[in-house]
């Protein structure tokens, strides 16, 4: 599985169904948008409550039962909570990242030693 970070939802979509670098469970996060989900059968399918461009969990739903047999019939429940948290945690280090440059870049008084 390999997490992919796109500006727009629209533009994770056409990753998803013509990139060939872009597999089934893949995690897919659009910061910008507030989106996290995942690949299934080249469609994203939203994990979070917004979905921009990507399918609903319950299209999603349909669509992972059209591809794939869930034997223990968890994987979308895991596939949602990892999509979540690659959202989660690609927040917070843009938020260090934030917090980085804005300490970078305020102005330094000399110490005066």
């Amino acid at each position: 599985m390999s997490i992919h970070v796109f500006a727009s939802t629209g533009e994770a979509y056409d990753h998803a169904q013509y990139g060939p670098y872009i597999a089934d469970g893949d995690i897919l996060i659009v910061p910008s948008e507030k989106v996290a989900g995942f690949v299934e059968g080249g469609w994203p399918i939203a994990a979070t409550i917004h979905v921009g461009e990507f399918h609903s969990v319950a299209e999603g739903q349909r669509i992972i039962a059209e591809n794939r047999t869930d034997e223990d019939g968890k994987y979308l429940s895991r596939k949602l909570a990892e999509a979540c948290a690659a959202l989660e945690a690609y927040q917070d280090e843009d938020l260090a990242w934030d917090l980085n440059a804005r300490f970078d870049a305020a102005p330094r008084q000399p110490a005066g030693l």
